[in-house]
């Protein structure tokens, strides 16, 4: 850190960024922020805080929640990996989140921000946000729905155990082995 910075307190600014963000990510990221020296880049920066400024005072700010980073389950998946589920959900909530964000920036009417970009760039798929939903109920339960494969499996796992428990309670009621349950 140069001598500019220490005088500013540039680590204590960017600590405190770095706890305002909504993932540990971002929060690492927030505390590499270095300062920019070029004109031009720096005009940039300013325009885009003055519009993300303007943008959160209209509209409020944009949620960031259930954004986590899933570089690495993307990366196996692309690799032809399985996801478990936990990864999953993971990827859903992310979805959802970025669906918020555009959703969030759309409420500008169209209007032409030099963060325009940025907000395009974001790309939801609602599509596989929902199925995933829909098929994953938890870290450890996939959805009946998941596929008609397993929901037969299940319904004939069910329908075995009925047949047990009522095999047991004839054997409970019957009179040739009560008596040796008795004992």
């Amino acid at each position: 850190m140069d001598r500019d910075s220490r005088a500013l307190e540039l680590d204590k600014i960017l600590q405190k960024l770095a706890e305002e963000t909504s993932s540990p990510d971002a929060a690492g990221l927030a505390r590499q922020i270095e300062p920019e020296t070029e004109l031009p880049r720096v005009e940039k920066r300013l325009r885009e805080t003055d519009d993300a400024f303007v943008l959160s005072a209209k509209y409020g700010s944009p949620s960031f929640y259930g954004m986590t980073n899933i570089t690495n389950a993307l990366r196996r998946a692309e690799a032809g990996g399985v996801l478990g589920l936990p990864d999953l959900l993971k990827v859903s909530a992310t979805l959802h989140a970025f669906r918020a964000i555009r959703d969030w920036s759309g409420r500008g009417g169209g209007t032409a921000t030099s963060l325009s970009d940025l907000f395009a760039a974001v790309t939801p798929n609602k599509y596989l946000e929902e199925r995933i939903d829909t098929t994953v109920m938890s870290e450890e339960e996939v959805a009946d729905t998941a596929s008609t494969a397993l929901a037969s499996i299940r319904r004939r796992i069910r329908q075995a155990g009925l047949r047990i428990r009522e095999k047991l309670d004839q054997m409970i009621h019957s009179q040739t082995y009560s008596k040796y349950l008795q004992e």
